[in-house]
């Protein structure tokens, strides 16, 4: 059966695939849910610039979690993921970093699966973080009478 075509030419369409990716992420946690997800949250940003005043996106770019997913999508190559089963206690992770920006540490993900996202010394959750980032752009959707495509 023929599906409709999916479009991803406004902020809305972004914003709808950036819930997709984080159901993906949800479902397994790897490098390119991580990455894809991040990716695509930041660039909603270059949408938004249709839809609302430049001034209030770039104060949302500055929000804390936007500026670690920023920093996630700009430095991609720089993230590893290691997703190894561990016996209850293990502590696995992903490491990797530049200049004070990278993935350290060790966080629990999924059963038997452990690994983190640092960014200036603080540690997140990748899936906490995706929920969080997702929020703060779903609020200003709201905040400036976009349509979300919910």
């Amino acid at each position: 059966m023929h599906q409709p075509a999916v479009l991803l030419g406004s902020s809305t369409d972004m914003l709808s695939k950036a819930r997709r990716e984080l159901a993906r992420l949800r479902e397994d946690v790897n490098i390119d849910t991580v990455f894809n997800f991040f990716v695509t949250a930041y660039h909603i940003q270059d949408y938004l610039r249709a839809d609302a005043p430049k001034g209030d996106v770039d104060a949302l770019l500055t929000d804390s979690d936007l500026v670690v997913c920023r920093s996630i999508c700009n430095q991609g190559k720089h993230l590893k993921v290691d997703r190894k089963a561990s016996p209850v206690g293990a502590k696995l992770s992903g490491r990797s970093g530049v200049a004070g920006i990278g993935v350290v540490g060790e966080m629990a993900v999924g059963a038997g699966i452990l690994w983190d996202l640092t960014y200036d010394g603080t540690s997140h959750d990748p899936i906490s973080l995706a929920e969080r980032v997702l929020a703060k752009l779903e609020e200003f959707f709201a905040a400036h009478s976009i349509a979300t495509g919910q």
